[in-house]
């Protein structure tokens, strides 16, 4: 009899770690294990009181009106292990990525964590790398899905760091 693989999670440390710098995340994941996008997914959120950069598409569902400092400044960031990597995704926008969004994929646990702690603290020209390389691979492939000429959207060169 064929038993299923434990779908892997964040470990309680890394969890303590994104919370002891004042981001909002569940113990527990909140997503399924078998969610098909983010199996035993974990949403992290940064609020205002957390300090880092403030960005353009914040959730504003988060907020509590009684502390300021709750409200949500920035996209959710949502992790999970996957395909054998571990996966730091922003997606905000329905159907396609939109400006902000990327997904990036890391060989361990820790580089994801601190690809999450970079993302909302580190220098923003390395997001916005990847954040426009992102668009532009997705570019390319609803060109290829259409028969497009490679043509960059002018619409999502808009991006400037510091944001």
């Amino acid at each position: 009899m064929m038993t299923k693989a434990a779908v892997k999670k964040l470990h309680v440390k890394s969890l303590k770690h994104f919370r002891g710098k004042g981001l909002l995340v569940n113990y527990r994941p909140d997503f399924p294990e078998n969610h098909a996008a983010y199996p035993a997914g974990h949403i992290i959120l940064k609020p205002h009181s957390a300090g880092g950069h403030v960005l353009p598409y914040p959730d504003q569902s988060f907020n509590d009106e009684e502390d300021p400092g709750s409200a949500i400044d920035a996209p959710r960031v949502v992790v999970c292990f996957k395909k054998g990597k571990w996966w730091c995704s922003v997606d905000e926008f329905l159907t396609d990525p939109g400006p902000g969004d990327f997904t990036a994929s890391y060989k361990s646990e820790p580089e994801v964590v601190a690809a999450v702690c970079e993302y909302f603290w580190g220098p923003s020209s390395k997001m916005l790398d990847l954040i426009n390389n992102n668009i532009e691979m997705h570019a390319s492939r609803r060109r290829r899905k259409t028969r497009q000429p490679d043509i960059v959207d002018p619409c999502h060169t808009s991006l400037q760091p510091g944001l």
